[in-house]
């Protein structure tokens, strides 16, 4: 196991070192797209197969086939069955605001590339769009510009803390209607730094940790017990399902381990990783795509009563 820190540089010092003076079979992680954005590339000069339990950004994956997987469908797919939520409910929604972390891959690419033609496709015009830092804590500027535009909703593209602040702001400057979070912000954290603020939250996610079946409550209830009482975000059973999907590989693909069968091993993963299909995990039926993501449920979700529920 390694940290990383969420630092891109390390990401890629560590890469180097888990593939080259470890070398391990396999890497698992990391979670942001910054990461992952780094660490494909050297997935495929390297040749060894990495899966990000999270990275969501567009078209990290595309160039490195067979090395590079995400278990997460991907943002263009999410925010567009988000926002299909949110408009099923207030359907007055004619004009949003846009804040974001322009620091964070994932936050920009959602802000910049996903949410203008996800709102031009369902008519609904983009006013402003406004960024702010990783670390940011008073947000009161930011969401005064968004607010002088007169938008029936917001969205904000970020992590669960500063999304919380934003909403807390907003809410504040009194702000009514709806707010649209980015695939970061469908954690337990957001309710529990949100508050009253998050109520009524409209996202998505792949992972849904309240989904009513047997495999995924199962792994909720173990998780609670071994967390203190913490939830897990989305993170946790997409990487609890990947390491069973790899320990499922390393047996039906005959890897030895053995440390002169490391490039074949390596490749067996890569080809059996590039074959999924309808794998049975807690969160859903799990199949790669030819560019290596998850195609899998996406679930669009709203905060009611302090908790994520599905939004019908």
């Amino acid at each position: 196991m390694a940290d990383d820190r969420g630092d891109p540089k390390e990401s890629v010092t560590l890469t180097r070192r888990l593939a080259q003076t470890d070398r391990v079979l396999m890497i698992h992680g990391s979670i942001s797209s910054s990461s992952a954005g780094v660490m494909y590339p050297l997935s495929a000069s390297l040749k060894v197969p990495i899966v990000s339990p999270t990275a969501a950004a567009p078209g990290l994956t595309d160039k490195f086939r067979p090395w590079a997987y995400t278990m997460n469908p991907g943002a263009a797919r999410a925010l567009g069955t988000g926002l299909a939520a949110l408009r099923k409910h207030h359907p007055e929604v004619k004009k949003a605001a846009v804040l974001y972390n322009q620091a964070d891959a994932i936050s920009k690419a959602e802000a910049t590339v996903v949410m203008p033609p996800t709102f031009q496709q369902a008519s609904v015009e983009l006013l402003d769009s406004i960024t702010f830092q990783t670390g940011d804590l008073d947000f009161s500027a930011q969401v005064t510009r968004a607010l002088a535009k007169q938008p029936d909703m917001l969205f904000l593209g970020s992590g669960s803390r500063e999304a919380a602040l934003v909403a807390k702001e907003a809410r504040k400057q009194g702000f009514k209607g709806p707010i649209q979070g980015g695939v970061a912000t469908a954690t337990p954290d957001l309710v529990t730094l949100g508050g009253d603020s998050v109520e009524g939250w409209f996202t998505t996610t792949y992972a849904w940790n309240e989904r009513p079946t047997p495999r995924m409550q199962t792994f909720v209830k173990k998780f609670l017990e071994r967390s203190g009482g913490k939830r897990p975000n989305s993170s946790g059973p997409a990487m609890y399902d990947q390491l069973f999907i790899a320990k499922t590989c390393i047996e039906m693909a005959g890897v030895t381990n053995k440390p002169d069968d490391l490039e074949s091993d390596r490749d067996k993963l890569a080809k059996c990783w590039a074959g999924l299909k309808a794998y049975d995990g807690a969160i859903g039926a799990i199949t790669m795509n030819e560019l290596g993501v998850n195609v899998g449920q996406i679930w669009a979700l709203t905060v009611k009563k302090g908790v994520f529920t599905l939004s019908e």
